[in-house]
């Protein structure tokens, strides 16, 4: 039985099933037919075991499971009745497992929280707070169970609340964070891949298809590249919360890495074929209270004499200039 399927019919048989993992399941039972026939098996045994509510739509798991008979029937090799009857009381005990595991709590339910315009403060049930970016949303229990579960789709920054009986674990679009307590930035979006950055404590950090986990403690940092399929370490910049804090700093710094940063912070461009004499400069500023791009550029324009301009893509050309 596919272990995915398990995974996310759990889940959702037990109501924690998030939006985006519900998306998952949409997506993985429209990709087969064997695979929805399981799927109507799983519910099938979930309701006979009693923890089950009835489900939203009706299912058929006599049908099921005889279109399931005529497929095996079909396979050179026939295992024993018993051991398909084996098979399937084994996955109505995991799914019973799965109950006690994945419950967030009796009676919890999940909320979403979704940061619209500018950065939403969210506390959790357990004392964690949660900073989230525009654009961000995070869905969570009313009340955490065995462990603290919630799903990202966005970027945000947690402060978790200590509590080593109870592990905190971030869902995002590929991959998974576990901590016990501590202070990160966690990036996820779709098509887009994460970067993950930790400012206090330790976390693990896995994604789905990846044979590689690593371990972060403080002032360091990972990316996930979708298309390439690569977990890395990454490097570490401090101005990354700069959404969060409002501050950014430059001790220091290569405008070359001034640059690269502002364009990462703020999604622009730059052209710097006529300041290729400038990349070298080492730059050291100073903000707080969220500056702007503007406000970063004219002080760099301050410093170094350049001109600039956009252009109607978006991209800011850069010219002239001398290094002092």
């Amino acid at each position: 039985m596919n272990d995915k399927l398990v995974e996310l019919m759990a889940r959702k048989l037990t109501g924690g099933l998030s939006p985006e993992a519900e998306k998952q399941l949409e997506a993985l039972l429209a990709s087969d037919e064997a695979l929805r026939e399981e799927a109507a098996l799983l519910e099938e045994c979930w309701r006979v075991s009693g923890l089950y509510a009835p489900p939203e739509f009706e299912v058929d798991g006599d049908a099921a499971w005889a279109r399931l008979q005529q497929r095996l029937q079909a396979q050179p090799e026939v295992k024993p009745l018993w051991r398909r009857w084996l098979a399937v009381a084994s996955v109505a005990l995991l799914l019973v497992a799965a109950y006690f595991f994945f419950m967030p709590g009796e009676g919890a339910q999940m909320l979403t929280a979704a940061a619209h315009s500018g950065v939403l403060l969210q506390p959790l049930p357990d004392g964690s707070q949660v900073w989230l970016s525009e654009g961000s949303t995070l869905s969570y229990p009313a009340a955490f169970g065995n462990r603290r579960e919630v799903y990202l789709s966005g970027e945000a920054y947690f402060e978790v609340a200590k509590d080593p009986a109870h592990p905190f674990v971030v869902q995002g679009h590929y991959g998974h964070v576990q901590v016990l307590g501590t202070r990160f930035d966690y990036r996820s979006r779709p098509g887009s891949g994460e970067k993950l950055l930790v400012a206090e404590g330790k976390v693990a950090y896995e994604v789905k298809g990846v044979e590689k986990r690593l371990v972060l403690v403080k002032e360091e940092a990972a990316a996930y590249d979708p298309e390439k399929g690569s977990l890395q370490k990454a490097n570490y910049h401090p101005n990354a919360f700069y959404w969060q804090t409002g501050r950014l700093v430059f001790r220091g710094t290569p405008l070359r890495e001034v640059l690269d940063e502002l364009e990462s912070l703020f999604e622009v461009g730059f052209d710097r074929r006529e300041i290729e004499h400038l990349l070298s400069c080492r730059q050291t500023l100073s903000f707080n209270d969220h500056p702007g791009l503007e406000d970063v550029l004219k002080a760099l324009q301050a410093h170094l004499g350049w001109k600039m301009w956009r252009d109607d893509k978006g991209i800011w050309h850069l010219s002239g200039g001398k290094c002092e």
